[in-house]
């Protein structure tokens, strides 16, 4: 921007990636020089060039307000990008959070007012991180009840810019003290963890705490659970075989992902209702059958079925012997609706749908079975994924999982990248 009116020593500029070599930044300026900070989000794409109106989009037109200390996060599988503020009246009396969310080429998604997340009011309240998650993202911020005290809260936001949690808002620390620096780091291992300067017992400190993806507080505990057996060998065509899971733990463990149909003509049936809780001391049986799979010149052929709980994924292998295999022309048209190519790939994979209209999912792991990716196509017949994780960055060469989910049909497979 060349606009004027920034202030460079009240503010800290939020960047982040764009996924494609090119980055968002945010900022608040006067411009207009009337004493109302307004703020501004500009794309410059991978070739330097801005995307979005030159010297950046408005987030709000609302008047007579002040707007400062903007943050921003792409909402996870699609270009459309999220800043939030922190809203004031013209006298910086009272004090709000508000957001607005924008396409790709700027449009203005919220309203050209943007959406309120806490009205302006007498108090004190500073946001100081977005961190996103799978599907959508936290808000952290400083809540003030006078000059000196103040607490720690978030807020889960989804893509429509409405509260996940039954409470809109929990409070990660509700120590009234001096909360100074706070940050929060991006979601990893099912939690976020926030932390700050503290000055409860008198002389400054360091806290910090984590909170999980249902608002639940502190750091994520594992029980023992057994998953057996750790290979489904398949012999037979056709062929059913059993995973048991058994909780050994003293709480309830819940799976709240579990592959329905799998790339190498497997499936589980029945179904079990997802999420699907396991209390202490008890188990599930999950039928794995399988019928007619495509040549492969290998002994057996591998697949992987993964199931997710709230704090990790897992994966039992697939092993079915070769020689229960039949030619792919003898198979019928509907038991490959979903084309992956080229695989093993370099870099680009294409997911096309053999059937057009339909909305997808597509979720990516690593060999750790870690999300690195996630894709949400709307009634896209094919798409890409461009071999890059969540913030960008190109994957290394390795075996990655992916889980894909269009209209009725599931499909899950291995995709291998060959830097």
């Amino acid at each position: 921007s060349n606009a004027g009116g920034i202030s460079a020593w009240t503010q800290v500029f939020p960047f982040i990636s764009d996924g494609a070599e090119g980055f968002y930044i945010a900022w608040h300026d006067d411009r207009n020089s009337d004493n109302q900070s307004r703020v501004f989000v500009q794309h410059i794409a991978s070739d330097g060039n801005a995307v979005f109106t030159a010297n950046g989009v408005e987030a709000s037109i609302l008047d007579n307000r002040n707007r400062f200390y903007p943050f921003l996060s792409l909402i996870p599988g699609t270009d459309e990008v999220i800043v939030m503020w922190n809203e004031m009246d013209v006298d910086q009396n009272n004090r709000g959070i508000y957001g607005q969310k924008l396409s790709n080429t700027g449009e203005r998604l919220w309203s050209d007012n943007g959406k309120v997340f806490l009205e302006i009011a007498p108090l004190d309240v500073y946001p100081f991180a977005i961190e996103t998650a799978t599907e959508d993202f936290a808000l952290f911020y400083e809540y003030s009840t006078d000059v000196v005290n103040a607490t720690i809260r978030t807020m889960r936001v989804d893509a429509d810019g409405e509260y996940v949690w039954a409470d809109e808002s929990i409070e990660m620390c509700s120590v009234l003290s001096s909360k100074v620096h706070p940050v929060a780091g991006p979601f990893h291992s099912g939690q976020w963890i926030a932390t700050w300067e503290d000055d409860r017992n008198g002389n400054t400190d360091i806290y910090a705490q984590n909170i999980q993806l249902n608002g639940s507080l502190g750091a994520i505990e594992t029980g023992i659970v057994e998953i057996s057996p750790d290979t489904l060998w398949f012999e037979e065509n056709p062929q059913t075989l059993q995973v048991h899971i058994v909780n050994n733990s003293p709480d309830p463990y819940t799976i709240t992902y579990m592959d329905e149909y799998g790339a190498m003509f497997w499936w589980v049936f029945p179904m079990p209702e997802i999420p699907y809780t396991i209390g202490p001391g008890d188990s599930l049986l999950v039928n794995v059958t399988f019928e007619f799979i495509t040549t492969q010149p290998f002994g057996y052929l591998y697949d992987e079925f993964i199931f997710q709980t709230e704090t990790d994924t897992v994966t039992t292998v697939i092993a079915i012997n070769e020689d229960l295999t039949i030619d792919v022309q003898d198979l019928s048209s509907e038991t490959n609706l979903i084309q992956v190519y080229p695989n093993p790939s370099a870099g680009e994979v294409y997911f096309e749908n053999a059937i057009s209209g339909l909305d997808t999912e597509v979720h990516i792991y690593n060999s750790n079975g870690e999300l690195v990716k996630f894709l949400r196509e709307k009634a896209s017949k094919q798409f890409m994924w461009d071999g890059k994780d969540q913030f960008g960055n190109n994957l290394p060469a390795g075996k990655y999982l992916y889980s894909i989910s269009a209209g009725e049909m599931n499909q899950s497979g291995t995709i291998i990248l060959s830097r």
